[in-house]
């Protein structure tokens, strides 16, 4: 049954792929979702029927059929809206060019590249570089680290809005000039927070803009980058192995968290197999959801019956709401999914999120989910395209 089902999603991605040209399968936002849902429920099902060792919960087949056939039904659903939509980006012909930006362009991504530079040297003076916590009581911060956590948020913006210039102009100072700044920001504060997931964003982003360019993504580029995502990964997992990563960020830390990482993974041996064996159970959301299925008969929800729309309270400063919980969907799911006994941020995906809430009817939320991300695109960007 699990051969079968793994065959009926190779199906559907032949089926996506097909419906669109290669050129501009990048920047169907569905995409993104198919790109995430690969590894971590086809290719983790192909794994856990193939090589029990990669079965730490000791899942039954009934229980990979269950889980995988909800996770297919979720992408077919998903396909099937998309297609009804036609989401696919339109881009202008390749003979009609773009109108050239202008100055107020170019004064809007300059302040915005000031604000979210201050955000990130005010984070980096004040050691609040790091994004793990050890507890509860280390997340109540200062509204205004907050607010400045807010605009150092916002170098993926000036990012993106220097690219969208690039489209329209072969060549842009200041557009290049922030892309160079912004991304070497991106990758150290990777390095310091140990953050894979920055890494993988700049790849994505790299497809995107390829092909707005009528550019096919190079597989070189797309090979060496999966590479160097691989790498990193393994020194994100044995830094949070052995170094420090929690606390006050200081520039000594993050010096003796490479050297200490460069150390262990020379010598080979355990930090090596610890680290791959980490890497490969990132990819376990379809262990996620098959314990989901099993525990949510016996999960009180409490505040969390809506899933992670709870966290929006998490706005309200705590001026305005001294008592106020904190909430985290993924931190909740490490105890009534994972059962953790420790403060951890443990995902289970967006998928077992929809059974977690509305159960077998979640599989609904998956056009619900097309269908809002499909009305912002066309209002931001096909009904502006003229």
């Amino acid at each position: 049954m699990t051969i079968s089902l793994i065959l009926a999603n190779l199906l559907l991605l032949l089926i996506y792929i097909r419906g669109i040209s290669f050129s501009t399968v990048w920047l169907n936002p569905f995409t993104y979702i198919i790109v995430s849902y690969v590894p971590t429920y086809l290719a983790r099902a192909v794994l856990l029927t193939l090589n029990e060792s990669w079965n730490a919960w000791g899942l039954t087949s009934p229980q990979v059929v269950s889980s995988l056939l909800f996770a297919t039904l979720f992408i077919a659903l998903g396909i099937l809206t998309n297609a009804c939509l036609g989401l696919s980006l339109r881009r202008p012909a390749k003979g009609n060019a773009l109108p050239p930006p202008t100055s107020g362009d170019t004064i809007a991504l300059s302040l915005l590249s000031i604000v979210s530079l201050s955000g990130f040297f005010y984070l980096y003076i004040n050691g609040q570089l790091f994004t793990l916590y050890t507890f509860e009581a280390d997340l109540h911060r200062s509204l205004l680290v907050n607010i400045m956590s807010m605009c150092d948020s916002l170098k993926w913006l000036a990012l993106s809005y220097a690219l969208a210039i690039l489209t329209r102009v072969k060549s842009h100072t200041v557009a290049r000039l922030v892309i160079g700044i912004v991304s070497i920001l991106l990758c150290t504060q990777a390095v310091i927070n140990t953050g894979k997931g920055t890494l993988l964003y700049l790849g994505l982003i790299y497809c995107v803009w390829s092909s707005m360019n009528f550019r096919r993504p190079r597989v070189s580029v797309i090979a060496f980058a999966a590479v160097l995502f691989s790498l990193f990964s393994l020194y994100s997992y044995t830094a949070r192995d052995y170094g420090t990563v929690r606390g006050t960020f200081t520039l000594d830390i993050v010096r003796d968290n490479i050297t200490l990482v460069y150390g262990k993974l020379s010598q080979g041996g355990g930090a090596v197999d610890q680290g791959t064996t980490n890497i490969g159970n990132r990819t376990s959301y379809l262990d996620g959801l098959a314990l989901c299925m099993g525990n949510l008969p016996f999960v009180d929800k409490g505040d969390y019956a809506l899933g992670s729309l709870v966290e929006l309270l998490n706005i309200i400063p705590r001026f305005l709401w001294p008592s106020r919980p904190f909430y985290s969907f993924n931190h909740q799911m490490a105890y009534d999914v994972w059962d953790a006994n420790v403060f951890v941020e443990n995902p289970i995906g967006r998928i077992a999120e929809a059974y977690y809430v509305c159960g077998w009817l979640g599989l609904c939320l998956a056009a619900i989910y097309v269908f809002l991300y499909g009305q912002v695109y066309r209002r931001l960007y096909i009904d502006a395209s003229s």
